[in-house]
């Protein structure tokens, strides 16, 4: 029993010198890990009710271009995040006119 769990033991100090090496050497020969853009925004809106503002989220999460999209009824801003390579400017406008369809006298100011 002590044998099976020095032997495992063993083999994970292997795989963190080995994971640890792996690392230094990379940076060593001029790698750097790719990193994922992430593109949010924070907007100020103008908006009556929680409703509303509920509403205005579920039109904005389908707007084509919108990878996610959060409203905050008590800050009065909405988060969007967008899909990769989407024009932002254009997206925007999209979600604009959606949300003017669900809720008319709502506004975000771009």
């Amino acid at each position: 029993m002590i044998k099976q769990l020095n032997n495992r033991l063993i083999v994970r100090i292997k795989m963190h010198i080995y994971i640890c090496f792996k690392k230094k050497w990379a940076e060593r020969m001029g790698f750097k890990p790719k990193r994922k853009s992430i593109m949010k925004k924070t907007y100020k809106i103008e908006v009556d009710c929680a409703n509303c503002a509920n509403k205005m989220e579920d039109a904005a999460k389908k707007t084509a271009g919108v990878k996610d999209a959060t409203v905050n009824f008590m800050t009065l801003k909405m988060a969007v995040e967008f899909e990769d390579g989407a024009d932002i400017k254009a997206v925007m406008q999209d979600v604009l006119k959606s949300c003017k369809k669900v809720e008319s006298d709502c506004e975000i100011y771009l």
